[in-house]
C-alpha cells in the first residue's frame, strides 16, 4: 500500500507501519497463511475507527503502511530504511516525502521483533510488539524502546494444572517447542504438578528450527510407540512452523485431549481432518471482549475497496473463482457480492484473533499517547512550506511508557511490563465435526487472581472430546486403590505409577490410595489429647470451660480437604451455610507437617477467617500475612540451621561434604543458606542431589546405588535436608546398600525408616540430627504408658496399634479387641515400633493446643462479646473473633519455654544435637551429645560431649573427611585447577619464609632480625655476630697480623743495628727504615677490621688503611726511582746525580700520601662509613659491619692505591736486568707483582662473599699483600746478612765484582 494511505481529516497526517509475518506475496516455496492476514484487516480497522472518531486526535489524521520483513539481517535492514526514511538509500535524509512514521508494530516472531529492535534503538523509534508477550522482549535495557501489547503469560501453567486437578488426569504427556519461553513454561508446569501430584509422561522439546522438516517415521514413533499410555498432552507452542507435524498427527491420532495455549494454531487445510486429531482440542485464550464494528468491517472489505491490498486480492483470487485481466493483472469475473465472511472458518475466520486484538490495541495506545502529547503541547518543528506540524518519533516515548487507557470494548489496556497484571484466560473448546466447522466453544475461564479453589470454572456438557470418546476421558498411570488396599511404590517408575496391596489381617484402609500407615505420626494425636486433658485439669486455665476435639484425616486433594473441612466447620457436609446437626463448632484448626496440605486446607479457612495452627516445621511461605492471615505456625524459625550444622563440620574440621536435599522453596532456601556458610568457613561441596519428594519413591534402585557408592566414594560426611516423610523409601534402600561408613547429618524432621532386619547394621547407626531444643514434658510418658483402647475405645488408630503388636483378635460380634496381652502398654514396644519420647511436632502440637487455650482465656477476661445460642444456657462465640489474641499470645508452657505465634517476634531456633544409637538391633536411642544456640556469643555457640558421640558401624574414631589432606606447618596450600577449593596441593615454603598453622594459604616471610628453621615453621631470633677476636678466624687473622708486625719490627731492628753494612747502605736506608715502618702500620692496621664495629673502627679502617698503604707502595716507588736514578748516573756533575743525591726521589712519599689524604678527608667529610646490619648474608645471624658509606669514595681510595702500585711494579720492571750485587731491582719488581696479584684477586672475591668473609677476605688481602712486601724485598737481605755475612762486605763485594768482571763499586760507594 502507498504510504501515508488512509482517510484524512484535516491536514495533518501520521503514518503507522505494521510488519507482518507472512512469508511472501505470492505462492511458491512459501505457502500463503491466511490467518495471519487478520492482523493486517484489523490494524486498518483500528485506524479507520480512530479516525472517525470525533473524540480522539482531533484534526490528526493516522495514515498506515505495511512492509513484509523477511528474515534475515539485510532484508530487515532494507525495509527499515525504506520505512523511516521514505527511501533506502541515505537514512539521514528524506526527499521522496514530508510524512514520516512515528512508529512501527512487529508481529508474532519474537526473533524478527529483537532483530527489528536493535535497529529501532539506533533511532529511538518506538516499537510495540503484537505477539505473545515475552520476558526477553521486556528487558529494558536492551529494547527500551519496544513495547509488548500481549498481556503476561506467568499464570498459564497454573491454568493448565487446575484443569488437569478437575478432571483427576495424572498421567500427561508434554510437547514443548524450544526456547526460552518454552522451557521457562516447562519449568512453571512441572512445578505446579509437582504441587498438584500430577505425573510427567514423557517430555518432548522440538526445535522450532527444524519442525518443518521433521521426518514422517519420527513423527510416527514420536505419537504411537512412546505416548501410547497418555490420553492427554499438553502442547505449547510459540512459533508458526509447527502446522506441518499438526498435519501428521491428523493422520494418525484421534482419540487424544490435547490442552494447548492460544498460541497453537492446527492446520486444518486439507480432507483428513475430517475425523481431525485436533477436533475436542482445549486452548486457552487470553479473555477479552468482543469488539463490535469487525465482523461487519471484514465483510465489507473488498479488492475495490483496497486495491493496493495484494494479500485481499490473492483471497478473492484463491477463493471466489476470479480470473485474471491480461492487460493491467486486475481481478475480474468473481462470484457477485462476494464477502471474506463467506468462507469457512478452515479457510478464513472472521472471529477476533488474540493477534489481532492486540493489533488493535496497539492502534489505539498509540493514538492515546498521541493524543497525551498533543495536549501538553510538545514542542513541534515546522517541516515543509509550515502547513504541517512534525516531531521525530522518540519524542512519544515518555506517552507510551504511560499510556492506561480503556478500549471501545472495555478492557484495560497498558504498555509498562511493570503495572501489567497476569492474563485471565478463556478456556475454548474446538469443534470440527462436521468437517470444516472450526468452530471455537468458549466452554469455561480461569482467574488467577480469584480466591483459591474458584479460579477455574468450567461448563462441561460444552465440552466435545475426540473422536471416539462419549465421556469425560481418563488419563491415569495406574487406577485408584479401592478401600482395603494400600498403594505400593513400583520400581523405577514415577509416583502415579503404583500398585494396589491388600492390607494385612486386621488392618484396613478407609479411602483410596491410602498409604502405610506411620506410626511416628499418631504420637502427635496422643500428644494432642494429653495436653487437652491437662489443660482441663487445670484450675488456672480456663476456669469453667473445657475443651473438647475431634480428628479427622485429611487425604491429599481438593474434594477431600473440602468434605472434611465442612464436616469439621459445620458438622456436616450438605450445607455449610447452616448448622443443624450440633450446636457447638470447632473454634481452631490443627495441621499436620506437610506445608502443602496445610496451604490447601489454609485457602478454605480463610474463605470463613477460620484459625489454623500448623504444627509442621516453620515455612517462610505460609508465613506470608497476605495469603494466610488465619494461619499460625507453632515451631520455631530454622534460619540457624545452616550455621548450626556447618559449626559442627568446621569443629570436626570436616571440609568435604555432600548434601542431600529434597525438592521445594525451603529446601532450596536452606541449600543457599548452607552454601553460603559453608562459603564463609572454607567448607566445601562434594555434590548436590535435590531429589523431588514426589517421585522418591519411585528411584531406581539402581540410580541409588550409584547415587550412594560411586559418586559420593570419596565422602565421608553427607547432610540431608528433609522436608517430607516420603524420603523413607529411600532410607530403606541406602540401609540395603549397607552404607555403613557414612556420618549423616540431619535436621529434625529426617526419619530413618527402621523397620526389618537390614537395619541390624543399618546406615544411620551414628546419625547426628539438629533438633530444636525442648523442656521435658512431665506426665507425657506415664500417658502413654496408660493410653490403651479401652480409655479411647474410639480411637482406631490405637486399636490398630494394640492389634499390631500385642497378639490381639477381633470379636466377630462387634469388632472389639480381644485376648490381647495382659496390661499391654504403648511404652512397651521398641523405639523401632513407638517411640515413647515426644516428637517435635507432638511438642509443637502440645504448645498449640496451649496457645488456643491462652488465647481463649484472654479472650473470655476481656469479656468479649458473646453470642446466645440454645436455650441460653451456653454461650458461643464464632472462630474469628479469637484471632486478635492469638497473634498476641506469649506466654510460658508449663516446662517454662516460651511461646509465641507472631513470626515477627519469634526467635531462631536453640538446637540439641542429638545422636542415633541403633546397635544393637532396634536400640534406636537418641542421645543428647551437644546444643547449638545462635544468641550466644562467637566461639561459645557449639557445645559437644565427644566422647557421648557413637560413630557409624567401623568407624573407631572421630571421622575423617576432607578432599585433600591438611599441609602441614612449612607448608602452604596451592590450588588445583578444576577442582574446589578444598582440593589442594601442598608445596614448601621459599627460604626464610615460614607457616606456622596447618592449611594456610600463603607463607610468611620470617622478620629481618629472624630466621626460619629448616621445617619452616618458625622464625627464630637472629644472633648478632661480626668478626670476632674470638672466632677461629678473627683468631687466626690477629695471629697473623701480629706476627707480621713482631717480624717487621724485627727486620727493622735487624736492619738498624747493621746500618753500616753495604747490603743495608746500598739500599738507601731511610726508604728502607720508611718501608719497614709503614708495613708494621699495615699490618697493624688490618686489627681495626676485627671486632665490634663501631664508629671510630669503621672510619680508621678504611682511611688507615688507604693512608699506610699509599705510604708503603710510594716508598717502593720512590726505592725503585732510586734504582733507576743511580745506574743512569754515568759522569760526575750531572743533572741526575744531583737529584740523587739531593734525595729528590724520597719526596714521592709525601706527595703521594698527600693526594691519598685529601681523597680520604673528601670521602670522610662527604659520605663517611658507619656502623650497619648485614640480616640477609648468613643464615640466622645478623652481622654487624661497616657501610662503606660512598662506594664512590672508596674505589677512588683503593683505585688510586692500585694506581701506584701498577706504576711501581711498572718501572720496577723496567730495571729487572741492572746489575744485582746490592741491587734489589728484581726484589721490588717481584714484590710489586704479588702485591698487584693479590688486590687484583681481592676484588672479584670480596664482591662474591657477603657478612664476616667479605671482612676476612679483606683482612687477608691486606696481610697477604704487606707480606709479600716484606718477604720479596727483606728477606734476601735479611739473609745474606745473617746467613751470609761474608757477602756483606766490601772485600766480599770486590771479590764477587771480580768473578763477575763488573765494576760496580761506584754504585755502592753512590749509595753509600
Amino acid at each position: 500500500m502507498k504510504p501515508g494511505h488512509g482517510c484524512s481529516v484535516g491536514r495533518d497526517q501520521l503514518a503507522l507501519p505494521l510488519k507482518t509475518s507472512h512469508r511472501s506475496l505470492y505462492r511458491g516455496p512459501w505457502r500463503f497463511i491466511p490467518n495471519n492476514y487478520q492482523t493486517v484487516l484489523a490494524f486498518i480497522f483500528a485506524i479507520e475507527e480512530i479516525n472517525a472518531n470525533p473524540h480522539l486526535l482531533t484534526n490528526v489524521s493516522l495514515g498506515y503502511e505495511f512492509h513484509n520483513f523477511l528474515h534475515g539481517h539485510w532484508r530487515i535492514l532494507q525495509n527499515f530504511l525504506i520505512l523511516y526514511a521514505g527511501q533506502d538509500e541515505i537514512p539521514n535524509f528524506n526527499c521522496k516525502r514530508e510524512s514520516k512514521s512515528i512508529a512501527l508494530f512487529t508481529g508474532t516472531s519474537w526473533e524478527t521483533a529483537a532483530q527489528i529492535g536493535a535497529l529501532m534503538e539506533l533511532y529511538k523509534f518506538p516499537q510495540l510488539n503484537f505477539g505473545s508477550f515475552d520476558p526477553v522482549l521486556s528487558d529494558s535495557g536492551q529494547f527500551p524502546s519496544l513495547y509488548q501489547v500481549a498481556p503476561k503469560d506467568t499464570s498459564l501453567a497454573l491454568g493448565m494444572v487446575s484443569l488437569l486437578t478437575h478432571f483427576s488426569w495424572t498421567w500427561v504427556g508434554m510437547i514443548i517447542t524450544e526456547g526460552q519461553k518454552g522451557l521457562q513454561f516447562l519449568s512453571n508446569l512441572k512445578g505446579e504438578m509437582d504441587r498438584n501430584r500430577v505425573c510427567v509422561a514423557f517430555v518432548k522439546i522440538i526445535s522450532n528450527t527444524i519442525l518443518s522438516a521433521v521426518l514422517y517415521a519420527q513423527q510416527h514413533n514420536f505419537l504411537t510407540r512412546e505416548t501410547s499410555p497418555v490420553n492427554v498432552i499438553i502442547i505449547y507452542y510459540d512459533s508458526d512452523s509447527l502446522n506441518s507435524i499438526n498435519y501428521n498427527i491428523e493422520h494418525l491420532v484421534t482419540w487424544r485431549v490435547w490442552v494447548t495455549n492460544s498460541q497453537w494454531q492446527a492446520d486444518v487445510s486439507g480432507k483428513n481432518f475430517i475425523l481431525g486429531s485436533f477436533h475436542g482440542a482445549v486452548t486457552f485464550s487470553h479473555h477479552r471482549e468482543e469488539i463490535s464494528g469487525f465482523k461487519n468491517f471484514i465483510r465489507t472489505a473488498t479488492p475495490s475497496k483496497y486495491p493496493e491490498d495484494t494479500y485481499l486480492a490473492l483471497h478473492w483470487f484463491n477463493n471466489f473463482e476470479c480470473s485474471v485481466s491480461d492487460s493491467d493483472c486486475a481481478l475480474m469475473d468473481c462470484m457477485p457480492n462476494a464477502s471474506l465472511a463467506w468462507l469457512p472458518a478452515n479457510r478464513f475466520d472472521p472471529a477476533m484473533s488474540e493477534e489481532s486484538y492486540n493489533v488493535y490495541n496497539a492502534v489505539y495506545a498509540v493514538a492515546h499517547a498521541l493524543q497525551e502529547m498533543l495536549l501538553q503541547q510538545v514542542q513541534m518543528q515546522k517541516v515543509g512550506r509550515g502547513e504541517q506540524m512534525a516531531f521525530s518519533p522518540w519524542q512519544l516515548h515518555p506517552f507510551l511508557k504511560n499510556v492506561h487507557f480503556k478500549n471501545p470494548a472495555g478492557d484495560h489496556v497498558k504498555l509498562d511490563d511493570r503495572r501489567k497484571p497476569d492474563a485471565q484466560y478463556d478456556i475454548v473448546n474446538l469443534w470440527n465435526f462436521p468437517e470444516g466447522l472450526r468452530l471455537k466453544v468458549k466452554v469455561g475461564n480461569f482467574s488467577p487472581h480469584a480466591p483459591q479453589g474458584q479460579q477455574l470454572s468450567l461448563s462441561e456438557d460444552l465440552i466435545e472430546w475426540a473422536m471416539g470418546i462419549t465421556k469425560t476421558p481418563h488419563s491415569v498411570c495406574s487406577e485408584s486403590c479401592s478401600p482395603g488396599f494400600r498403594k505400593t511404590p513400583q520400581e523405577g517408575k514415577p509416583a502415579c505409577c503404583f500398585g494396589c496391596t491388600p492390607c494385612p489381617e486386621n488392618e484396613i484402609t478407609n479411602d483410596t490410595d491410602m498409604e502405610k500407615f506411620m506410626p511416628n505420626n499418631y504420637q502427635t494425636v496422643l500428644a494432642f489429647i494429653f495436653a487437652i486433658e491437662e489443660i482441663n485439669a487445670n484450675p488456672h486455665l480456663l476456669t469453667n470451660v473445657s475443651l473438647g476435639y475431634e480428628f479427622h484425616n485429611f487425604l491429599h486433594g481438593h474434594w477431600r480437604i473440602l468434605q472434611n473441612f465442612l464436616i469439621l466447620y459445620a458438622g456436616q457436609d450438605e450445607i455449610p451455610n447452616f448448622n443443624c446437626k450440633r450446636e457447638s463448632k470447632s473454634i481452631a484448626l490443627f495441621t499436620g507437617t506437610s506445608w502443602e496440605t496445610a496451604a490447601q486446607i489454609g485457602a478454605l479457612m480463610e474463605l470463613y477467617k477460620f484459625p489454623q495452627l500448623t504444627f509442621g516445621s516453620f515455612d517462610p511461605v505460609l508465613s506470608d500475612s497476605g495469603q494466610f492471615p488465619s494461619l499460625y505456625q507453632v515451631a520455631p524459625k530454622d534460619t540457624s540451621l545452616a550455621l548450626g550444622m556447618v559449626s559442627l563440620l568446621t569443629h570436626f574440621s570436616w571440609t568435604w561434604v555432600g548434601m542431600i536435599i529434597t525438592e521445594g522453596q525451603k529446601g532450596l532456601q536452606f541449600l543457599s543458606n548452607l552454601k553460603g556458610e559453608m562459603d564463609r568457613n572454607r567448607v566445601c561441596v562434594a555434590f548436590v542431589k535435590i531429589i523431588s519428594n514426589t517421585i522418591l519413591s519411585a528411584v531406581l534402585y539402581a540410580q541409588q546405588h550409584n547415587f550412594l557408592t560411586r559418586e559420593t566414594s570419596p565422602v565421608n560426611v553427607i547432610i540431608i535436608y528433609y522436608d517430607s516423610d516420603s524420603v523413607n523409601t529411600i532410607n530403606y534402600n541406602i540401609d540395603q546398600l549397607l552404607v555403613t561408613w557414612r556420618v549423616w547429618v540431619t535436621n529434625s524432621q529426617w526419619q530413618a525408616d527402621v523397620s526389618g532386619k537390614n537395619f541390624i547394621l543399618g546406615s544411620f547407626h551414628g546419625a547426628v540430627t539438629f533438633s530444636h531444643h525442648r523442656e521435658e514434658i512431665s506426665g507425657f510418658k506415664n500417658f502413654i504408658r496408660t493410653a490403651t483402647p479401652s480409655k479411647y475405645p474410639e480411637d482406631t488408630y490405637l486399636a490398630l496399634h494394640w492389634f499390631n503388636n500385642f497378639e490381639c483378635s477381633v470379636s466377630d460380634s462387634d469388632c472389639a479387641l480381644m485376648d490381647c496381652m495382659p496390661n499391654a502398654s504403648l511404652a512397651w514396644l521398641p523405639a523401632s515400633r513407638f517411640d515413647p519420647a515426644m516428637s517435635e511436632e507432638s511438642y509443637n502440637v502440645y504448645n498449640a493446643v496451649y496457645a488456643v487455650a491462652h488465647a481463649l482465656q484472654e479472650m473470655l477476661l476481656q469479656q468479649v462479646q458473646m453470642q446466645s445460642v440454645g436455650r441460653g444456657e451456653k454461650m458461643a462465640f464464632s472462630p474469628w473473633q479469637l484471632h486478635p489474641f492469638l497473634k498476641n499470645v506469649h506466654f510460658n508452657n508449663p516446662v517454662g519455654d516460651h511461646v509465641k505465634l507472631d513470626d515477627r517476634r519469634k526467635p531462631d531456633a536453640q538446637y540439641d544435637i542429638v545422636n542415633l544409637w541403633n546397635f544393637p538391633e532396634g536400640l534406636r536411642l537418641k542421645v543428647k551429645v551437644g546444643n547449638f544456640s545462635p544468641h550466644a556469643p562467637q566461639g561459645q555457640r557449639l557445645s559437644l560431649s565427644e566422647d557421648l558421640i557413637e560413630w557409624a558401624v567401623g568407624i573407631a574414631e572421630t571421622p575423617h573427611s576432607v578432599c585433600s589432606e591438611s599441609c602441614s606447618p612449612g607448608f602452604r596450600k596451592t590450588p588445583e585447577e578444576g577442582k574446589p577449593a578444598c582440593c589442594f596441593g601442598c608445596t614448601p615454603c621459599p627460604e626464610n619464609e615460614i607457616t606456622n598453622d596447618t592449611d594456610m594459604e600463603k607463607c610468611v616471610k620470617c622478620p629481618d632480625h629472624q630466621y626460619a628453621n629448616v621445617q619452616r615453621n618458625y622464625c627464630f631470633q637472629k644472633s648478632i655476630t661480626f668478626l670476632d677476636y674470638g672466632d677461629p678466624i678473627g683468631k687466626m687473622l690477629a695471629g697473623s697480623a701480629l706476627s707480621l708486625t713482631v717480624l717487621t719490627a724485627a727486620v727493622l731492628g735487624l736492619f738498624v743495628k747493621h746500618r753500616d753494612t753495604p747490603i743495608v747502605k746500598a739500599n738507601n736506608r731511610a726508604l728502607s727504615y720508611t718501608l719497614l715502618i709503614s708495613l708494621t702500620f699495615c699490618f697493624l692496621c688490618s686489627l681495626l677490621f676485627i671486632g665490634r664495629p663501631n664508629t671510630a673502627t669503621c672510619i680508621l679502617r678504611q682511611t688507615t688503611f688507604g693512608v699506610v698503604f699509599t705510604v708503603a707502595v710510594s716508598t717502593v716507588l720512590a726505592k725503585t726511582i732510586t734504582v733507576v736514578l743511580a745506574f743512569k748516573v754515568t759522569a760526575p756533575g750531572r743533572r741526575m746525580r744531583q737529584w740523587l743525591v739531593s734525595g729528590a726521589p724520597n719526596s714521592i712519599i709525601p706527595i703521594c700520601s698527600l693526594i691519598q689524604l685529601t681523597l680520604c678527608g673528601v670521602w670522610m667529610g662527604t659520605n663517611p662509613p658507619f656502623v650497619d646490619t648485614d640480616a640477609h648474608s648468613e643464615h640466622g645471624h645478623i652481622i654487624i659491619v661497616c657501610n662503606k658509606g660512598s662506594l664512590t669514595a672508596f674505589y677512588c681510595v683503593l683505585g688510586y692505591l692500585g694506581s701506584l702500585a701498577l706504576v711501581s711494579f711498572t718501572v720496577a720492571f723496567l730495571v729487572r736486568n741492572l746489575p744485582d750485587t746490592f741491587n734489589e731491582a728484581k726484589f721490588l719488581t717481584f714484590s710489586m707483582l704479588v702485591f698487584c696479584s693479590v688486590w687484583v684477586t681481592f676484588l672479584p672475591v670480596y664482591h662474591s662473599t657477603k657478612g664476616k668473609v667479605m671482612v676476612a677476605m679483606e683482612v687477608f688481602s691486606i696481610l697477604a699483600s704487606s707480606a709479600g712486601l716484606l718477604g720479596c724485598i727483606f728477606a734476601p737481605k735479611c739473609y745474606i746478612i745473617l746467613l751470609r755475612p761474608e757477602r756483606n762486605s766490601l772485600h766480599g763485594f770486590r771479590d764477587k765484582s771480580r768473578s763477575g768482571g763488573k765494576k760496580s763499586y761506584q754504585v755502592k760507594n753512590r749509595f753509600a
